[in-house]
């Protein structure tokens, strides 16, 4: 049997790509690259947000059941249109 050896330093994560350039005029990806730089980080500092709120569940709750009475076949979430 050889002797293992010592587990050395882990290898420094890749580095993030480049955010596009705003001069070029794409401001969507860009703005795509900063949602999604930050997306990881802030879905795990906020997925479990509502487990220790229960009345900010049950407004929630209450929002989903009105959207869903008001269009049930079209599958709404909000109306654009201005009504």
């Amino acid at each position: 049997m050889t002797p293992s050896a010592a587990p050395g330093p882990e290898p420094a994560p890749a580095p993030e790509p480049a955010p596009p350039e705003p001069a070029t005029g794409n401001r969507m990806a860009a703005t795509r690259w900063s949602y999604d730089a930050v997306a990881a980080a802030y879905a795990d500092a906020f997925s479990d947000e509502l487990r220790r709120k229960p009345l900010d569940r049950a407004l929630l709750t209450a929002f989903a059941e009105q959207v869903q009475q008001q269009a049930p076949a079209r599958g709404l979430l909000a109306d654009s249109h201005g009504r």
